[in-house]
């Protein structure tokens, strides 16, 4: 006879036992087995509860070392899923905050550029503010008819540039050069215009720094080229200061390396031609016939060997042109004269032919 007890005892292991086999299957489930002696001992285990209550029972039990050991083993392996799970989420971190570093300064960078634009556009603004005062300020000027050469107000001057070759850092140094000298003479530059590759061509267009007439302006430019002659020749000048000296002297050395070249600064032109004997740089002051042929002509300045040549030819085309008209035989001027009478009949009276 069974005691109530007894009952109990058995209840209480067999539920123990459920416990056990349900802990060991959620182990194995959750984080596998890969080692042989975990597995040996959770299949000895689970063989252990399937032969309970039989006579190999009595011979061969699962040991309470054994279970022991094995509940170690589980332990452990949790531990080492515990510390890999640490390990991967301070990995996601880590990643984390390179994320946000790397957006961060795309962020940065983003920012930065909106401010260059807004910067651009602020400028823009300020620079078509100023044209459109100063053009007002000459139409004021014609339309009191003034002479605009004696009054002072912002003068502008083009500059042209061309380059036959373009070494390391040719162009930087001829711009910055361009600039450097535009400085030390009070002038800034206005309008900057993108290049013309090949060779090299750009064109610019200078502002005086401060209001200025016409006369001052022309003083200027030929101080820069008394600058350049005296620059080439190594003599020093009293009205030529120390830094539109320097900025001379670097805009020389920076078409040194460059065969042949051709700056335009307002009226003043520098060409620079290198043939079988040296290198030579010339410089002169272009007359107004000069002037006017070359607004017309631009392009002959990416041919400085025969820049100035090519100028006379135009100036000399155009005398000739002029001696034409004003040598006209009197006889031409009486076919001119009976052509001209004869329209004026024929509006009056249309019967009248021409």
């Amino acid at each position: 006879m069974v005691s109530r007890e007894d009952d109990r005892y058995e209840e209480l292991l067999r539920r123990i036992a459920r416990v056990e086999i349900l802990a060991s299957l959620a182990f194995v489930g959750s984080d596998g087995v890969d080692d042989g002696e975990t597995l040996y001992l959770l299949s000895r285990y689970f063989r252990d509860h399937k032969r309970r209550g039989t006579a190999f029972e009595k011979q061969r039990r699962f040991s309470d070392d054994e279970f022991e050991f094995l509940l170690d083993r589980i332990a452990r392996r949790s531990q080492h899923r515990w510390e890999r799970l640490t390990r991967d989420f301070s990995q996601f971190q880590g990643k984390q905050s390179e994320l946000n570093q790397g957006l961060g300064k795309q962020i940065e960078d983003v920012r930065g550029k909106l401010n260059e634009v807004i910067s651009s556009v602020e400028s823009l603004a300020q620079k078509n503010a100023d044209l459109s005062a100063g053009t007002h300020e000459w139409l004021a000027i014609q339309s009191l008819g003034i002479d605009a050469a004696a009054v002072k107000i912002s003068r502008f001057v083009p500059l042209r540039v061309y380059l036959s070759d373009t070494p390391d850092r040719a162009v930087e140094d001829v711009s910055e050069a361009i600039s450097k000298l535009l400085e030390a003479f009070d002038f800034e530059i206005s309008d900057d215009f993108p290049p013309i590759r090949g060779s090299w061509f750009k064109k610019w267009f200078a502002k005086t720094v401060e209001v200025a007439t016409q006369p001052e302006v022309i003083e200027r430019l030929e101080k820069i080229e008394r600058a350049v002659e005296l620059k080439g020749l190594g003599q020093p000048q009293a009205d030529i200061d120390k830094k539109q000296s320097e900025a001379v002297a670097r805009l020389l050395k920076a078409v040194e390396n460059i065969p042949n070249a051709a700056i335009q600064a307002g009226s003043i032109l520098l060409v620079k031609i290198t043939s079988k004997s040296g290198p030579v740089i010339q410089v002169r002051t272009l007359t107004q016939r000069e002037l006017i042929h070359l607004e017309n002509n631009q392009k002959i300045l990416s041919s400085p060997a025969d820049l100035l040549e090519k100028l006379s030819e135009l100036c000399q085309a155009s005398d000739r042109l002029k001696n034409l008209d004003s040598n006209e035989g009197p006889s031409t001027k009486k076919i001119s004269s009976h052509r001209e009478a004869q329209k004026k009949r024929a509006l009056v009276d249309p019967s009248q032919g021409i």
